[in-house]
């Protein structure tokens, strides 16, 4: 079984088999956050538009990395505290975009 893994948003030049895969830290789960930080918060129909278009465009990169190599996937070029799989980072910024889509309602409505 040979694995593709990503660095830096590029294929390795070599593939990964899964015995190489396994001897290195594998990524933890992370649990999504408890919701956007104060500094985030939306104080006009443009912030909530802006809000909106940026998470739209984190779950298309989060979507497009995991249509690409896979969901269980993850860059190896981070530091194995940050590491992500392709799932667990589009389920975060989908829960983002969620988020933006109420602030947006709450400002059209």
């Amino acid at each position: 079984m040979t694995l593709i893994v990503m660095i830096d948003q590029h294929p390795v030049n070599e593939p990964i088999t899964a015995g190489s895969l396994a001897a290195r830290e594998q990524p933890s789960r992370q649990e999504p956050m408890a919701g956007p930080s104060p500094r985030y918060e939306v104080t006009s129909l443009t912030e909530a538009l802006g809000y909106l278009i940026e998470e739209c465009g984190e779950v298309q990169a989060a979507a497009g990395k995991t249509v690409r190599w896979g969901p269980d996937c993850y860059n190896p070029e981070l530091p194995p505290e940050e590491r992500e799989i392709n799932r667990d980072w589009l389920l975060r910024e989908v829960d983002d975009l969620e988020e933006a889509i109420k602030r947006i309602r709450a400002f059209l409505r």
